[in-house]
């Protein structure tokens, strides 16, 4: 089986520490995050648990990486976590893809925690083609910006896509970027004069195949 794992190194990249979590199954560890208590949270999707074929996968640690809960979130479909942010209230925020729900094909998933990972509330986002989201930050208004891709809303192919919404998770713009060819914003940033800046990559643009794509985009 393939596990998820957090690995701990000093200041000179010598490892600490190696701890894995997961069942019998494949289990993938995609993003992690410090918690107020100096332990972690990482986000990903497990085969091994939850409602069946690949779920949402959060795992909460103590500062040595020892499990302390795990949560998984989806349906009958496939659900891939890929980000997860501890907020102010000590819950978490995390975003992915899932096919169980939403408005058909791949959607986009926006879901809010408490300290113990029980869901608050859930977001869907898309249309009846395929969505999805890589990456999340928070914003300076208390409200998230995420970054991934979408075949609708006049994209031609599979453009970059982001999504800005407030801190209940209602979506308040998306827009989406890119040419003729696929392009897919994996990271974002809110810059200082609170504008936003996208990297991914692009067929459309550049010297051929795929590039780096880098933009920034106003608030």
């Amino acid at each position: 089986a393939i596990d998820a794992v957090i690995i701990s190194i000093d200041s000179l990249g010598n490892q600490e520490w190696l701890q894995s979590y997961g069942g019998p199954d494949i289990d993938f560890g995609q993003s992690i995050d410090k918690t107020p208590d100096g332990g972690f949270v990482i986000c990903g999707f497990t085969a091994s648990f939850g409602a069946g074929g690949y779920d949402i996968y959060l795992i909460k640690t103590d500062s040595s990486g020892n499990l302390q809960w795990q949560k998984t979130f989806g349906g009958s479909g496939t659900e891939y976590g890929y980000c997860v942010k501890t907020l102010s209230d000590k819950g978490f925020i995390l975003c992915g893809s899932t096919t169980s729900f939403g408005a058909g094909g791949t959607d986009a998933i926006l879901i809010k925690t408490d300290s113990a990972g029980n869901s608050e509330w859930t977001k869907y986002f898309g249309s009846t083609a395929n969505d999805g989201v890589y990456s999340l930050a928070l914003t300076n208004d208390h409200g998230f910006v995420m970054a991934g891709y979408t075949f609708n809303f006049g994209a031609v192919a599979d453009d970059a896509w982001i999504i800005k919404t407030d801190s209940a998770g209602n979506q308040l713009w998306s827009d989406h970027f890119g040419g003729n060819g696929s392009e897919r914003a994996m990271s974002i940033m809110e810059d200082a004069s609170h504008d936003f800046v996208f990297s991914g990559y692009s067929n459309s643009y550049g010297n051929g195949s795929q590039d780096f794509y880098l933009a920034r985009i106003d608030s």
